[in-house]
């Protein structure tokens, strides 16, 4: 009896260490940028003309003549001005965002359209627990993992981390609902920051629906960020 019972301790034990050892070694891949998709939610806070906003305040973006390239171009620019420790440095981010113009489960992959090969995948979502890009001289934050897919997120199921970032507009820009569709509520497809217009808002502190969107809008002369991904 008592080899036995040594034996399932040892069984244990092993088991323990390496599901341990695999999240260990999941994250530390993921910190040097070998594996998963990162998400990060922007530094800058802004109304719903985002068109505007970008030609405004980023100077790269300001030959841009449509609102979905204009809140890529407000993603990329915040990826690259991260600090040389960034493990995504040189990768293409763009918003999560709907617009009539583009479904955003095609614009993740690089298509702006609304019709596009549905999204399968299985690299881990992940973001910095502050939910801002945390790279400084000496390194990255540890990442925490998110979802295991893309699918889940976009579902608002099975989220296994909240971002929470420090932020008095802590909520997010989506035209999104809670089952990862279109709202139909996007600032006149991103291009007003009029109260008479609302956008649907995602609560990235959230683990469940209201990750991505819900049933909460505001008028677009309101400010929120925007949530980046990881290109697909």
């Amino acid at each position: 009896m008592q080899h036995i019972f040594s034996s399932l301790i040892w069984i244990f034990l092993f088991g323990l260490q390496a599901c341990t050892g695999n999240l260990y070694n999941q994250l530390s891949d993921i910190a040097e940028g070998k594996d998963g998709k990162l998400i990060f939610v922007t530094k800058s806070n802004l109304n719903g003309n985002l068109l505007a906003e970008a030609q405004n305040f980023f100077p790269q973006c300001s030959g841009l003549s449509f609102s979905e390239q204009a809140a890529d171009c407000i993603c990329q620019a915040e990826a690259d001005a991260a600090g040389s420790s960034f493990p995504k440095k040189g990768l293409k981010f763009h918003a999560m965002l709907f617009s009539t113009a583009a479904d955003l489960r095609c614009k993740i992959q690089g298509i702006d359209s609304t019709v596009c090969d549905p999204l399968q995948s299985d690299d881990m979502i992940y973001g910095f627990p502050t939910g801002f890009i945390d790279c400084g001289p000496d390194g990255c934050a540890t990442p925490v993992p998110l979802a295991k897919n893309i699918q889940d997120l976009l579902a608002g199921k099975n989220i296994l981390h909240s971002l929470t970032f420090d932020s008095p507009d802590n909520r997010v820009w989506t035209g999104a609902n809670g089952n990862g569709n279109s709202s139909g509520q996007n600032c006149n497809d991103w291009t007003s920051n009029q109260a008479t217009f609302t956008g649907s808002l995602g609560f990235p502190w959230h683990t469940n629906a209201g990750f991505l969107g819900g049933t909460d809008a505001q008028g677009c002369d309101l400010s929120a960020h925007l949530l980046c991904i990881e290109e697909f």
